[in-house]
């Protein structure tokens, strides 16, 4: 569980793709940033609520998982749940 982080932004990819872009809610864009790709959400329940979510901050169940993509290396966040911070 990670607790308490922003989504800073949310866009859709290949009109199927919901793609989360996770912040710290103090530091902003001036700190670390994560990006949560969720395959398949777009036009579901689940994709329309994290759509309502933007620039929240909320609790997410996920885990990292590193992800190479054209010769590149990066490490994303796999989302299995996401709910509003108490």
């Amino acid at each position: 569980v990670i607790p308490s982080v922003k989504i800073a932004d949310i866009q859709i990819l290949k009109e199927k793709h919901v793609k989360l872009i996770f912040e710290h809610p103090d530091l902003g864009p001036a700190g670390p940033r994560i990006e949560a790709p969720i395959w398949n959400a777009e036009g579901t329940v689940f994709g329309d609520q994290l759509k309502s979510l933007r620039g929240q901050t909320v609790d997410v169940l996920g885990a990292l998982e590193k992800n190479e993509w054209n010769g590149r290396v990066k490490i994303q966040l796999k989302v299995e749940d996401v709910r509003e911070s108490v």
